[in-house]
Order: structure tokens, then sequence, then C-alpha cells
């Protein structure tokens, strides 16, 4: 399992994890924030958060089902923050 790989530190199995579920995380995050770059950057969250959190990981939901649900989290954490397009401007 990909998942138990990633709380062994195995990095291919992070990057593997990566590439089966960022489509279908951006998407979620897409329609939730509403922001292009906003949703991509919490992807990222997202994705550190499974480095980080995969050993707490009990296996009585899907994989798809619990990186849905760090994704729910950080996107109600994203929720109070200014869109990105107006927080990542480069100063003048």
């Amino acid at each position: 399992m990909l998942i138990a790989g990633i709380a062994r530190g195995r990095e291919q199995d992070l990057a593997e994890f990566y590439r089966r579920y960022h489509g279908r995380v951006y998407a979620f995050l897409l329609r939730r924030l509403g922001d292009a770059a906003d949703a991509a950057e919490t992807v990222n969250e997202v994705m550190l958060e499974v480095w980080r959190g995969a050993a707490r990981f009990e296996g009585r939901s899907r994989p798809l089902t619990w990186v849905l649900g760090i994704a729910q989290h950080k996107a109600r954490a994203a929720g109070g923050r200014a869109p990105c397009a107006a927080r990542c401007r480069a100063p003048r």
C-alpha cells in the first residue's frame, strides 16, 4: 500500500500517490476555493500533510476519502484568507 510506504519515508510512494490523486484533489479544492492558484497551493499543503501524517492512516477508509478529508480541512482553513490573486502579486 502506498500510504504504508509513505509512512516509512519512501519518497517514490509519495510521488506515485501524488500522481494518482493530485488531479482529483485539485478539482475538489478548485470547486471549494474558486481560485486556481489557491487550489494548486492547497494541493501542495495537502500532500505535505499526507507525507507528515501517513502513519496515522488507519485504513478504515479508502485513500481517496482520507486525502479528500485532509483537503476539506485545508479548504476550510483557507476560507478566511484573501485569494491568491490578491496575496501573491509582486510588489511594484
